[in-house]
């Protein structure tokens, strides 16, 4: 693990909230919209480019009784989006089924030889979500089949748009939320619990439109009556009362995405849609298995990369490949030695003639302008600047290598690689009351752009002290305050009563046996000379 460095933001208010508020550079004239978001507050979906076109083209589908379908994608924000545009269209009467690819087999995006198998069954007109604006040559082929498309997209434009008859895109939104702007225009309420679960999975900013989806959303999840989603709550433990971005983060979106890592995600889109509480509890329980064997393949397989690149931590970009990695899970390896190192990371899943590749970045270096330099290498790529993916032939592994590395050298400095926490305030122990921590749950959902509040404390005296969870999580007592470090365990032999500590932490209400106390939540500690 790289050594952390702090970032400590400048102290320019006296009050804590309106420090907190200008650090996430929301004024004055935003402070109310901020704290109290109305789902009016969304923007008109008839603005969006595209969304009049591509409603008035459903509807006449609708109208005629043609045959539709929505062309979804394997991860959570894919299958949120088929599952809310899907709902939309239904509630009118269409003709609509979902059509989920299969990730080993047809791999990400439009894939032509489906495109011919719907074509054949009579569809008329297909809507894609979470995918399409690169799929020129599928949706030529497609048009000269007679099928009309229809794109919602999120993803980064290429230079060349496809011959769709209507493009739904922007980029502030998840793919689930483009396809919540179409829903809209169809129908007065579209499911908007849906669209929380794709937007937090998908990690965009929890911002503007992106943070009243969120937070309506989990209102909708904490009220929800579908048999799947209870389902899901009772086999993951969950009270749906407590429902917030850590629980689906965490909990319920890894066993949504575990059945396309794995198998095939039609069972996740079922989960969502089945009404039968009965099919609700058999889907639930296989998501779950679904999901530890997910978790322990993860576990094999980023410990296999860590010991691959033991002897690169000088390289700024990492490639790890091998035979034995999943299609599935090399997003999950990239994501976390990006977390832990600090440096662009590429995970790939080796085969004989191609193999697929997965990317996740730090702030400051785009992904797909960085494949984009490296394209005649690549049978196909694209993404997001954070996050993309690639296929491409096994032995231009070791040359897409090279380039990277050469291409990342003249983009990011030394210091761009050091692993940061950015720090909103330092406090004292005076100013954190109950109050004060009720004052920050109005600041959630926290996400990418709104990050829950991080504060230092200097000097902070060590007290009593114990380990949890066979020594994997650090309990101490800091200066009268109680401490809780996950996954800081480890670090407990860093620490003596009545030493000095200087700590950075979230703060938090814990509720035991009805009474509230203050709790710090540890993200790092330095002890002081």
């Amino acid at each position: 693990m790289k050594e952390v460095t702090w970032e400590v933001r400048p102290r320019t208010q006296n009050n804590l909230t309106d420090q907190l508020l200008e650090n996430r550079h929301i004024n004055a004239n935003e402070r109310e919209q901020f704290f109290r978001p109305k789902l009016t507050d969304l923007s008109d979906p008839l603005k969006l480019h595209g969304v009049k076109e591509a409603a008035d083209r459903i509807r006449t589908a609708i109208k005629n009784g043609e045959k539709m379908v929505i062309y979804g994608d394997y991860d959570v924000d894919g299958v949120t989006a088929t599952a809310v545009l899907w709902e939309a269209i239904d509630k009118l009467g269409g003709k609509v089924m979902p059509y989920i690819p299969d990730r080993f087999s047809e791999g990400y995006g439009i894939n032509e030889e489906a495109i011919g198998k719907l074509a054949e069954e009579g569809n008329k007109l297909i809507i894609s979500v979470d995918s399409g604006v690169t799929a020129f040559e599928q949706i030529t082929f497609a048009n000269k089949l007679g099928l009309d498309f229809i794109i919602t997209d999120h993803h980064s434009l290429p230079d060349k748009l496809p011959p769709a008859f209507a493009i739904v895109h922007t980029t502030n939104l998840a793919g689930v939320g483009v396809a919540f702007k179409l829903s809209q225009a169809l129908i007065p309420n579209p499911g908007i619990d849906l669209v929380s679960l794709g937007t937090i999975a998908d990690v965009v900013p929890l911002t503007q439109e992106n943070r009243i989806l969120a937070k309506f959303g989990i209102e909708a999840l904490k009220k929800t009556t579908r048999p799947g989603l209870l389902a899901l709550y009772e086999e993951a433990g969950i009270d749906k009362r407590k429902i917030g971005t850590y629980e689906i983060g965490f909990i319920i979106d890894p066993r949504l995405n575990a059945m396309g890592r794995l198998e095939h995600a039609i069972d996740s889109l079922r989960i969502l849609l089945t009404r039968n509480p009965v099919r609700a509890r058999d889907l639930a329980k296989k998501l779950g298995l679904t999901n530890e064997e997910r978790r322990r393949l993860t576990m094999e397989m980023v410990a296999h990369a860590r010991d691959s690149v033991a002897d690169g931590t000088k390289e700024k970009l990492w490639v790890v490949s091998h035979t034995s990695y999943e299609q599935g899970i090399i997003g999950l390896i990239a994501g976390r030695l990006t977390e832990e190192w600090s440096r662009p990371v590429i995970a790939i899943a080796e085969g004989r003639e191609f193999s697929k590749g997965s990317a996740r970045s730090i702030e400051g270096f785009n992904l797909v302008d960085a494949l984009s330099s490296a394209k005649d290498l690549l049978e196909a790529y694209g993404g997001h600047p954070q996050a993309a993916g690639f296929t491409i032939k096994t032995s231009n592994i070791p040359e897409l290598r090279r380039r990277l590395q050469s291409y990342i050298a003249t983009k990011v400095k030394d210091e761009n690689m050091t692993k940061k926490l950015v720090i909103d305030a330092e406090v004292s122990l005076d100013d954190l009351t109950i109050t004060f921590a009720r004052e920050l749950e109005k600041f959630a959902p926290f996400g990418v752009g709104n990050p829950s509040p991080l504060f230092l404390a200097k000097g902070l005296r060590v007290g009593a002290m114990r380990l949890l969870s066979e020594n994997k999580h650090l309990r101490v007592d800091l200066g009268g305050v109680e401490a809780i470090g996950f996954g800081m365990g480890p670090r407990g032999n860093e620490l003596r009563p009545d030493m000095s500590i200087d700590a950075v932490f979230h703060l938090e209400i814990n509720v035991w046996k009805e009474r509230e106390r203050l709790q710090l939540k540890l993200r790092d500690f330095k002890v002081k000379d």
